[in-house]
């Protein structure tokens, strides 16, 4: 089978299309051939060896120190089953499958093996592989915040900072269907996108300030990054909470006791989304129900995932790229 390798950490030009052996089924796995699958900004950062500040070495000791350890990368897939281990019960040979896994990565593949107990679900007809597989990693990490962290629900107001991306786009239209107001954050070229997708408010960077928002959200959340504790105080009402998607140590610390400091008492929430296949089977639901639709910008060939990864380092990324297998 052909896959996408990498035996040194470093810009995209270290990805290489390779020949491997198939893999074999174990006990309780099923083999699926892989149709399509997410490039993630998480994908390009362990390519590159560039992690959130302070996770280095922890880092580096799961990935590998001097180079990668799982040579393999992709976690987000969409596919068809061809053959199961011995014990596999949730699934059977041809059925339409899309999930994700984790750390433990191996979907730049034509070919990829998966235990039938992890995040993995049939695939509604009404969905495409190259949507399956946009649709898990910004699905899962706004699901985790917004349902699993908070219960946001109706009559609260939300600010989406970097609604266009995977995480942003998701939280969107995840926010609306647990029937929260939202204001999204986002650059002018991409407004009509992001009220496309059921925002209330759409908030131009380069032409306005969200910081000068003061007392008026119940929640912020920040998937870029680049908003300080101090920012979110100033804009959430008292008591509010503010998400931080992409948050390093220094800040996962200073949130932990950020409600004792704060004068206004507001709750800063870090952390990763775990992969659930409940969540993953969730999202397909609201996909069915037309309550979700993954932004989907561009779909590389597989060939040509070295050119993907070169538009994710750019820190443009609109909605979600994948590879078509």
């Amino acid at each position: 089978m052909n896959a996408v390798v990498y035996h040194q950490y470093g810009p995209p030009e270290v990805l290489q299309i390779v020949n491997l052996p198939l893999p074999v089924p174990h006990q309780g796995e099923i083999l699926i051939r892989v149709r399509a699958v997410a490039v993630t900004v998480a994908d390009s950062r362990i390519r590159g060896a560039r992690f959130p500040a302070g996770f280095g070495v922890i880092a580096r000791l799961v990935f590998g120190i001097s180079a990668p350890r799982r040579q393999i990368l992709g976690s987000c897939f969409s596919g068809q089953v061809t053959a199961v281990g011995e014990g596999v019960t949730e699934f059977v040979v041809d059925d339409e499958v899309f999930g994700m896994k984790g750390l433990e990565m191996g979907a730049y593949a034509e070919y990829v093996t998966i235990d039938q107990h992890q995040a993995v679900v049939k695939k509604p007809k009404e969905l495409s592989h190259p949507q399956a597989a946009a649709l898990v990693f910004g699905g899962t990490t706004a699901l985790f915040f917004l349902r699993n962290q908070i219960c946001l629900s109706t009559g609260q107001h939300i600010l989406i900072n970097g609604a266009s991306g995977s995480v942003g786009s998701s939280a969107i239209q995840i926010a609306k269907a647990l029937g929260a107001t939202v204001t999204a954050v986002c650059g002018p070229q991409n407004v009509k996108l992001v009220k496309s997708l059921g925002a209330d408010k759409v908030v131009d960077y380069t032409k306005e300030n969200m910081r000068e928002h003061q007392n008026s959200y119940d929640v912020v959340m920040d998937t870029v990054g680049n908003l300080s504790l101090n920012d979110c105080e100033q804009i959430l009402k008292p008591h509010g909470t503010c998400l931080l998607v992409m948050a390093g140590l220094p800040k996962m610390l200073q949130a932990a006791s950020y409600s004792y400091r704060s004068s206004k008492k507001i709750q800063a929430i870090t952390g990763t989304a775990a992969e659930n296949k409940n969540d993953v089977l969730f999202l397909a639901q609201l996909f069915v129900q037309k309550k979700l639709d993954p932004v989907l910008s561009k779909v590389f060939p597989f060939a040509e995932v070295v050119a993907a990864h070169r538009l994710v380092d750019t820190g443009h990324k609109v909605g979600n790229l994948v590879l078509k297998v």
